[in-house]
């Protein structure tokens, strides 16, 4: 065997010293009355994840070879491995590289795709209990990672790409369906008729607003749905980072622009202004 790390562009050296470091942190996770031992092995699994999915790179130079294989551990590690952190970085990581060998292989609207499996896949296991796993990081992860990751690569937009990329909506809106479902069977018959507005509402803002914000949009009614203080912050400030990044880049006249955002936020005030009103009653 090579000795330990003997050349870090070697791929026949790096992938082995990989599945050894991963072997000793789920050796390690398995001593569970130490606290050091479940975070040593923590750190021993995420590099030698690492050092695996950088030695398959080195090998066969290919991001959608090392975006299956990270998919792969991310599911062997959800089992074998059941830490919160690893659940959340292993899935991030899966989804982030899965989005970038779709467009580097120049194939159309790669987060629309991936989140074609992350979104259902992740409003799955955070509603639908799992047991005896805990699934919550790798619902929040297949969640979050892609809106955030459109935030942060999202250049110009372009007056079709505003009103484009209907496989992402489609699948946002079947989202925010059942969300609705979900949460109109948690309310009072007298809630229904605003419940159906607002999904209305949401229905048309699906139509208009950017892939981006419905995103987020949707997050904001999951974290309703689940009562989570800690998503509808996180999907709050998103969102109005977003909001700001979009009114710079959008590639249309500032008039269109303005009565775009404008159209959206008086949609917004029409199911806020009737939960207001039930409430206050």
């Amino acid at each position: 065997m090579s000795p330990f790390l003997s050349n870090f562009s070697d791929s026949s050296a790096i992938i082995p010293d990989g599945i050894l470091i991963t072997v000793i942190s789920v050796a390690f996770y398995r001593q569970k009355k130490s606290l050091f031992a479940r975070h040593f092995s923590l750190a021993c699994n995420l590099t030698g994840q690492g050092f695996i999915l950088f030695g398959f790179y080195l090998q066969f130079n290919s991001l959608a070879i090392v975006a299956l294989l990270a998919i792969s551990l991310a599911v062997l590690m959800f089992f074998i491995v059941p830490d919160p952190i690893q659940q959340f970085v292993g899935a991030g990581t899966a989804s982030v590289l899965a989005i970038f060998a779709i467009s580097v292989n120049e194939i159309p609207g790669g987060i629309d795709v991936v989140s074609c499996v992350t979104l259902p896949l992740g409003l799955y296991l955070l509603l639908v209990p799992t047991r005896p796993l805990d699934s919550r990081p790798t619902a929040y992860a297949l969640l979050l990672v892609p809106p955030i990751l459109y935030v942060l690569t999202q250049g110009g937009i372009s007056a079709d790409e505003l009103m484009g990329r209907w496989l992402g909506r489609g699948v946002q809106t079947l989202g925010f369906v059942w969300l609705f479902l979900i949460i109109s069977k948690r309310q009072e018959e007298s809630w229904k008729p605003v419940i159906f507005i607002s999904a209305f509402v949401t229905f048309i803002i699906c139509l208009l607003a950017p892939i981006g914000n419905l995103s987020f949009l949707l997050l904001l009614l999951l974290a309703f749905s689940i009562e989570s203080w800690s998503l509808a912050v996180v999907a709050s400030v998103t969102q109005i980072l977003l909001v700001v990044k979009l009114y710079y880049d959008l590639d249309i006249d500032l008039l269109h622009k303005s009565i775009l955002m404008v159209a959206v936020g008086f949609l917004l005030l029409i199911p806020w202004f009737m939960i207001k009103k039930r409430v206050g009653s």
